[in-house]
C-alpha cells in the first residue's frame, strides 16, 4: 500500500490499472482454488500460495517497467486467492457455530495487522530506500519465506469432510439465499479495500508525506483489528445480521465525515482531524463489524463439502471488488482528489446496501 503505488512510474489512473490487475487474476482463479481445496484439502493449496507469492515479490524488485510489474502483479494474484480462500477454509473446519465469529475476527486481526504491520515497516523501508526502492521488495520477498516455513511447520490439515461428488461451476449452490443476498454489500466492501490501496498516492499528493501518510493508516488499521476481534465474539452473542448492521451504519458516517475532515474548506485544522475526530473514531471502530459477522455467516451456512468453493465464490467479489477499487480510487482521485474518492466511496456503498436490503426482502418473499 506504501511502496506499490509510489514503485509504479505512471499516472494516477494507470497507477490504478496495474493495481486492478492483481485482484482481476485473484478473481478468475478463486473458484478453481475452491474446488481444488474441497477435493484435495487444504494445506498444500496455502503453501503453493505463500511460495509462489514469495518469488513474484522478488521478481517485481527485479525492474521498473510498468509492463513487466504488471504482468508479474497478475500472476501474484493467482497467489492470493490459492493463501486467502484455504485459510478461510481452514478456521471454518476448526470453528463451530459458537465461537466462528470469533474465528473469523481472529483471522480480519492477523490480516489487518498484517496491513498495519506493513504500512509501518513499508514506510521506513521506502524511507530508507528511497533512491532504490527495489529493496523494499526483496526484503518483502525474504518476509513472505519466512512465513512459508513457519506454516510448512506449524500449519496442520485440518479434519473435513471431503467432495466426492461430480465438479460442478455453479459456484453460488454452496450459498443460502441469505448469503447470496450480501454478495452486492460485500462487493461494495472490498471495492472499498482496492481505493484504500489508492490512497497513500491521494495523500502524497494532497500534502501528507510518505510517513505521514503510513502512520495515519497504520493508526487506521489498527483500530480495525482490534475492532474485529471484539465484533467477533459479539456476533457470537447477538448474532451475524445484527452486528453487521453495527458495520454497516458506522461505514455510513465514517465516509463522508472523513470527506470533510480531510479538505481545507470544510476543516479549518486540515491536515489535522480537528473536531471531527470525535466522529470518525466510533465510526470507525463500528466499520470493524462487518468483515468477521459476514464471514462467518458465510461459514455457518456453507455446505461442509462446499467450504473451499463458498469461500471461493467470496474471494471472487474480494477480487473484483478491489479491482473496481484501484481503478475508481485512480479515477476520482484524479478528477477530484482525496475528497473526491470519499464520496465516490459512500455513493458506491450506499447504493449496495440499497441492493442487499431489496435482495433479502426477495428471498423473504420466495420463501
Amino acid at each position: 500500500m506504501i511502496a506499490f503505488p509510489h514503485y509504479v512510474n505512471a499516472d494516477s489512473f494507470l497507477t490504478g490499472v496495474v493495481l486492478s490487475i492483481y485482484p482481476v487474476f485473484e478473481a478468475l482463479s478463486a473458484a478453481p482454488t475452491g474446488m481444488y481445496v474441497d477435493r484435495h484439502g487444504r494445506k498444500r493449496m496455502l503453501l503453493f500460495g505463500l511460495t509462489s507469492m514469495s518469488i513474484l515479490t522478488f521478481l517485481i524488485g527485479l525492474s521498473r517497467d510498468t509492463l513487466f510489474i504488471a504482468v508479474v502483479h497478475g500472476v501474484m494474484g493467482v497467489s492470493a486467492a490459492a493463501i486467502i480462500v484455504s485459510t478461510l477454509t481452514i478456521i471454518t473446519d476448526l470453528t463451530k457455530i459458537s465461537d466462528r465469529g470469533v474465528g473469523m475476527g481472529l483471522f480480519d486481526l492477523a490480516n489487518i495487522a498484517g496491513y498495519a504491520g506493513g504500512i509501518l515497516i513499508g514506510t521506513g523501508l521506502y524511507t530508507t530506500f528511497e533512491t532504490n526502492p527495489s529493496y523494499v521488495f526483496f526484503a518483502t520477498a525474504t518476509l513472505l519465506l519466512t512465513a512459508t516455513v513457519l506454516a510448512k511447520v506449524l500449519v496442520i490439515e485440518p479434519p473435513h469432510e471431503q467432495l466426492r461428488a461430480p465438479l460442478t461451476f455453479n459456484f453460488f449452490k454452496a450459498l443460502s439465499w441469505k448469503i447470496k443476498s450480501l454478495l452486492p454489500l460485500w462487493f461494495a466492501l472490498t471495492t472499498l479495500v482496492g481505493i484504500a490501496f489508492f490512497i497513500p498516492k491521494a495523500l502524497s499528493l494532497g500534502g501528507f508525506t510518505v510517513g505521514e501518510s503510513g502512520l495515519l493508516l497504520f493508526a487506521g488499521a489498527a483500530g480495525l483489528g482490534v475492532g474485529a476481534t471484539i465484533f467477533g465474539r459479539v456476533s457470537d452473542k447477538i448474532g451475524r445480521e445484527k452486528t453487521m448492521w453495527i458495520g454497516i451504519i458506522g461505514m455510513l458516517i465514517l465516509l463522508p465525515t472523513l470527506a470533510l475532515s480531510l479538505s481545507p474548506d470544510t476543516n479549518p485544522e486540515y491536515p489535522s482531524f480537528g473536531a471531527y475526530l470525535y466522529v470518525i473514531a466510533p465510526s470507525a471502530l463500528m466499520v470493524s463489524a462487518l468483515v468477521p459477522s459476514i464471514l462467518a455467516l458465510v461459514g455457518d451456512t456453507a455446505r461442509s463439502t462446499l467450504r473451499g468453493s463458498a469461500m471461493g465464490l467470496y474471494s471472487i467479489m474480494l477480487s473484483l471488488g478491489i479491482a473496481v477499487g484501484n481503478v475508481v480510487g485512480g479515477a476520482s482521485g484524479q478528477i477530484g482528489g482525496l475528497t473526491a474518492i470519499l464520496y465516490v466511496a459512500e455513493g458506491l456503498f450506499l447504493t449496495a446496501v440499497i441492493l442487499t436490503l431489496l435482495l433479502s426482502r426477495l428471498g423473504g418473499e420466495d420463501g
